[in-house]
């Protein structure tokens, strides 16, 4: 209980006194040696390990520790990897919404100290690896797949993009890294609200076991390797069915110029005054 009312003072005052940061920055060491050996209770959020997030979260890490503690920050890391891993497995995604927010807070912070060996194994870790694209990223069981249905988890709000952030992170602030890593579906929402330009060539490359130069080509859209997707079967269409669909969607296309909802060239049109598009006669055997 003192270790919890001091927990809470901790972090009431370094919230209301942040000019005076540099005297509760002393704490972040005792706080990150607790966090380090202290018991995961069985709900892996619940007190005191909330608190003592929450108070790593907001208290100004001291530049000491990206000097001389690497050791320690390497196994601190590792203890948080764990509490990731425990609370995206056993606690439902509203209960995460705000729970978790520290603890990816926190996580960041891990990756700005710029050690190579914390980088590396937050990317191991939290990142989708190449063993994961025989299905569309997100759908296999790894905390990194869990972590990716957050950012698309319904009804939430803030967590989305906390862990949006975290991924982006890790790709270094790159945004070809970052689509490559997690694919443009769970990347794009991310990089429009940052007004961070789109990349114009995708890297479609992933290692593998193929023969040749041991890369895989994915699908850039959902992050699957493209010799594991299922092939599309698309029914044939006759000659009347297909004038019908290009009828449809000429007519679609004008719909949406004209409503101002987007700013679109009729592809139809296009092609027919490229003369790539012609109609044909009831004649025409072809």
């Amino acid at each position: 209980m003192a270790l919890l009312e001091t927990l809470k003072l901790l972090y009431n005052l370094a919230s209301k006194y942040p000019g005076q940061m540099h005297f509760f920055s002393q704490t972040v060491s005792s706080l990150i040696g607790i966090v380090s050996t202290i018991s995961i209770p069985p709900g892996p959020l619940d007190p005191p390990i909330a608190q003592l997030l929450n108070d790593l979260a907001i208290i100004e890490w001291p530049a000491s520790l990206s000097r001389d503690q690497e050791d320690t920050m390497l196994g601190f890391t590792k203890r948080t990897i764990e509490l990731l891993d425990r609370s995206t497995s056993s606690l439902r995604p509203a209960q995460l919404e705000t729970m978790l927010i520290a603890l990816i807070t926190v996580t960041r912070k891990l990756n700005e100290l710029a050690y190579t060996k914390i980088e590396q194994l937050l990317r191991l870790s939290l990142l989708p690896q190449d063993e994961e694209r025989d299905k569309p990223l997100g759908h296999s069981q790894t905390l990194a797949s869990r972590l990716l249905r957050l950012q698309t988890s319904g009804g939430l709000t803030i967590l989305p993009e906390a862990v949006s952030g975290l991924l982006f992170d890790l790709s270094d602030h790159d945004a070809t890294k970052f689509v490559h890593n997690v694919g443009y579906g769970h990347a794009a929402g991310y990089l429009m609200t940052h007004k961070i330009p789109l990349p114009e060539d995708l890297n479609t490359t992933a290692n593998g076991n193929s023969a040749g130069n041991g890369k895989v080509q994915i699908n850039p859209i959902t992050g699957q390797r493209l010799d594991a997707e299922t092939p599309v079967t698309v029914p044939k269409m006759t000659d009347v069915e297909k004038e019908r669909e290009a009828e449809r969607l000429f007519v679609l296309f004008e719909r949406l110029k004209a409503s101002g909802v987007m700013n679109v060239e009729n592809p139809l049109r296009t092609a027919q005054q490229s003369g790539r598009f012609e109609e044909l006669s009831d004649s025409d055997p072809d």
